[in-house]
């Protein structure tokens, strides 16, 4: 995922498809301050690797001022990335032990659901982020819980970020809903895999969708 520097705001994150698509609109361009993981510093976009976007687009004027923002990653959001990152590595290990890192996976992912409730509690949220966990508990209640903790989650974060013109990724509705349709089949009997791969999925989302809340309002004008 990548961020952008603009009018002292770092934007993102945005996935490439949709940086090629600001840099052909104009919106961006090759003097541009970017960064996505992996680089060690802010560049122009013309020193990476969508350089190529750039080249039908006319370059701004050599030496025109450009602010580097003071961080490279909020501390909040490398928090989210590290616990992704191994939830999706515990998931992976449940092949060799037998489900048991299928527990440590839940309780990252339900980390990550309660952090990104508590960034859309702006009076208009379906639940407050210890409802949304500790309902999704009560036995055959939960099963109708889950729908406004995940599904409503990808609603209010869309919510949200439209209502404070935060340019990020939607999360897909129709990911969250049927994530937790898998999840109660599962249930049921059917296989888990569904659910594992969706939940992976709609986890990515959720982050990054926060990552953007947090960078947005970390760097709102006063």
């Amino acid at each position: 995922m990548w961020y952008y520097s603009m009018n002292d705001q770092q934007i993102g994150p945005l996935d490439e498809a949709h940086m090629r698509a600001l840099t052909a609109s104009g919106t961006i361009n090759g003097n541009t301050l970017v960064w996505t993981s992996g680089m060690v510093n802010w560049l122009p976009l013309s020193q990476t690797r969508l350089a190529g976007a750039a080249s039908a687009v006319q370059a701004a004027q050599p030496g025109a001022p450009t602010v580097v923002p003071a961080m490279l990653v909020n501390r909040e959001v490398e928090h989210l990335n590290v616990m992704f990152t191994w939830m999706w590595i515990s998931l992976v290990l449940a092949i060799f032990t037998f489900g048991v890192t299928l527990i440590a996976s839940a309780v990252l992912f339900l980390i990550i659901v309660h952090r990104s409730w508590a960034l859309v509690q702006d009076g208009q949220a379906r639940t407050t982020p210890d409802q949304a966990i500790a309902f999704s508990f009560i036995p055959l209640l939960q099963w109708w819980w889950w729908f406004p903790a995940f599904k409503g989650l990808a609603k209010d974060l869309n919510r949200v970020m439209a209502k404070e013109g935060i340019a990020g990724q939607p999360v897909s509705e129709g990911v969250a809903l049927w994530f937790v349709i898998s999840l109660i089949t599962s249930f049921l009997g059917i296989p888990f895999v569904a659910a594992i791969v969706l939940g992976i999925i709609l986890t990515y989302q959720y982050k990054n969708a926060a990552a953007a809340i947090i960078y947005a309002r970390e760097n709102k004008p006063a």
